[in-house]
């Protein structure tokens, strides 16, 4: 994603894109999020009738960022002559960051006349999993050794009073709208999309689908689809009933020799 337009990464990118195939391989921050609503909105302007891949490989874990804001991009060296209430600024605006170009990607996967589908690989975790389940329904996919993740936004709260609130504010915010989003594509409800992304819950392939992120395993050229197992199964019987009736649903008696 980083390569040079000169280099082999970004020709074999290029190449990708005539096919209709966009590859997410980093840490979803500003410069990686640009990338890839370009690419959707030159494939969608292309063709919109023709369906957009988009692979995913990002655990988002790493404190990497080259954002456009002057604090993203400080170093490290920087960070140790820093005051101790510009740090957790700092630490602040790269959740910031992560978070908000993880939500210009949804935002434009909505956006886009053209579907697009979805295939997890090696890892999608924490925001690279909303963009996973932000595919078109019935073209989710994920690779069978793919692990995916679900978590709740976070970052370090310090500093002074002020600094607390306004973090501790955003922060609840952010939480709300992740489990509104992963809510809304996973027919799953908010309090309990809320209690599961309190800690980090780490899938495989066939629990997403079973939770409602993907909507099938790809295995080799085939693909598996499957359905989502729903919150509450509905019982077969009126226990209530049975309690007071239990006779009438007795079985019959089997003869013995229609006994196999």
């Amino acid at each position: 994603m980083r390569g040079g337009s000169g280099g082999g990464e970004g020709d074999v990118m290029g190449l990708l894109l005539r096919e209709r195939i966009i590859f997410l391989g980093n840490d979803i921050d500003d410069f990686v999020g640009d990338a890839i609503i370009s690419m959707l909105l030159l494939l969608d302007a292309q063709d919109p009738s023709k369906d957009i891949k988009m692979f995913i490989n990002s655990s988002n874990g790493s404190l990497r960022g080259t954002g456009s804001t002057g604090l993203v991009s400080a170093t490290l060296d920087e960070f140790l002559v820093a005051p101790l209430y510009y740090i957790p600024l700092c630490l602040f605006v790269l959740l910031v960051s992560f978070f908000s170009a993880t939500m210009g990607i949804y935002d434009v996967i909505q956006l886009v006349r053209a579907d697009v589908s979805t295939i997890a690989l090696g890892c999608s975790a924490s925001t690279a999993s909303i963009i996973l389940g932000a595919g078109t329904k019935g073209k989710r996919f994920a690779m069978p050794n793919s692990r995916i993740m679900i978590h709740q936004p976070s970052g370090g709260v310090s500093g002074g009073a002020a600094y607390v609130e306004v973090q501790s504010e955003e922060l609840l915010k952010n939480k709300n709208n992740v489990a509104r989003i992963i809510s809304g594509f996973t027919g799953r409800t908010f309090e309990q999309v809320l209690k599961d992304i309190d800690r980090d819950r780490f899938m495989s392939p066939i629990e997403a689908v079973e939770y409602g992120i993907i909507d099938g395993v790809i295995d080799r050229e085939t693909i598996i689809p499957l359905e989502p197992l729903p919150q509450k199964v509905k019982p077969r019987f009126n226990y209530e009933q049975m309690e007071k009736e239990g006779e009438k649903f007795l079985l019959e008696d089997i003869p013995d020799d229609e006994i196999y």
